[in-house]
């Protein structure tokens, strides 16, 4: 069976809690669009212009929100990081490492 459901990626903004840097560039993680994690980036990237540019061409999310729409893929049982989606995701093999 081959999915229609994709796993994409970018950069983009992510507003983290004072302690812990505040709004910075992080790699998103997305399924069909939805956020659902992300890593943080070391500072020398923050200021690579392609990785900027990406940033500030996609959508900035809080932690309030990225909480949600994990909620929201569990609830669905469609979270990556928690069920094996093979067979459904088109590219299941490119999630990240938990």
């Amino acid at each position: 069976m081959n999915g229609n459901v994709k796993l994409t990626e970018n950069y983009c903004y992510l507003e983290l809690p004072e302690n812990s840097g505040g709004r910075q560039i992080v790699k998103c993680y997305k399924i069909g669009g939805i956020p659902y994690t992300f890593d943080e980036i070391p500072e020398f990237m923050q200021s690579d212009p392609e990785i900027q540019l990406d940033a500030d061409t996609s959508n900035e999310y809080d932690m309030d929100e990225m909480y949600r729409y994990s909620c929201y893929l569990c609830e669905e049982e469609m979270h990556p990081l928690m069920w094996d989606l093979t067979g459904f995701v088109e590219n299941f093999e490119e999630v990240p490492d938990a």
